[in-house]
């Protein structure tokens, strides 16, 4: 098991920084909207029974997600009651969520290919994670999330850009981000406005 910087084990209720790229710099995972789309749907569908979402942002070429790994409890009376795991009930954590990201690299993938008349691999072979274990890093990881579309000079300002989860944090979830902790997250920043200052403070803005 690998277990350097970006490669770190994923513990039950571990919190992570979650990212991965296109295979190449020729490369797009997203080409248009209803690719975004069907990135989340194929996210929900293969990674909500497992873990906990708080943060995402999807940019051309590659995508960030914060989440929390859901209990042992939780994630053994999910592989219970799906035959689709059912050959992974007695497998460790770590490798029941390698098994469900690479199920949904694969779905999307393949989708994608079809779509685009394209062949071979779509990501980089391991995607990437970073424990997070202290609250500054949670936050600052947050940031960091929301931020990368004016990093990389996509937009002027967070709130312009649609494919993050900064929107509907901040101004309510719709149905294609119910499953963010929206509640969850608002609290920890002490309510909405506190949350849209934590960003405009790390920005310069104010």
């Amino acid at each position: 098991m690998r277990t350097d910087k970006y490669h770190a084990p994923l513990y039950a209720e571990g919190f992570y920084h979650i990212f991965n790229r296109a295979n190449s710099n020729r490369d797009l995972l997203f080409v248009e909207d209803k690719n975004y789309y069907f990135f989340l749907d194929r996210y929900v569908k293969y990674l909500q029974p497992f873990v906990e979402t708080y943060a995402f942002c999807l940019i051309p070429n590659h995508f960030h997600f914060l989440i929390e790994v859901k209990s042992e409890e939780n994630i053994r009376t999910y592989l219970e009651g799906h035959k689709a795991w059912e050959k992974m009930k007695a497998e460790p954590v770590e490798k029941v969520l390698s098994e469900a990201f690479r199920r949904f690299f694969i779905s999307y993938a393949m989708s994608f290919n079809k779509t685009d008349a394209r062949r071979g691999g779509l990501f980089q072979r391991e995607f990437r994670r970073v424990p997070i274990n202290t609250p500054h890093h949670f936050f600052t990881e947050v940031f960091y999330i929301h931020n990368n579309p004016l990093k990389h000079e996509m937009v002027s300002s967070i709130e312009e850009y649609s494919w993050s989860s900064y929107l509907p944090l901040l101004y309510g979830l719709d149905e294609h981000t119910d499953w963010l902790h929206r509640d969850k997250m608002i609290d920890w920043f002490g309510g909405e406005e506190n949350f849209k200052l934590f960003h405009k403070r790390r920005n310069g803005t104010i």
